[in-house]
């Protein structure tokens, strides 16, 4: 597989997993020294999933302390 390919391969898986939790609630949790978007919806058959990671800058928008 070229690495174009894998790259294409890489951005659908992406897509996919995001769209299966479009319409989760989700949470913001850190899993060492990064931050991720993880599903908290009960109804969900991947609850608990990693979604997406977050980059710092936009961390404090989203983080009330």
């Amino acid at each position: 597989m070229t690495p174009e390919q894998q790259r294409t391969r890489t951005k659908l898986a992406n897509l996919a997993r995001e769209n299966t939790h479009r319409n989760c609630a989700i949470e913001v949790k850190q899993t060492g020294p990064h931050w991720g978007l993880y599903c908290v919806n009960t109804k969900c058959k991947k609850k608990g999933a990693w979604i997406d990671w977050i980059k710092k800058d936009k961390l404090r928008g989203l983080i009330k302390k």
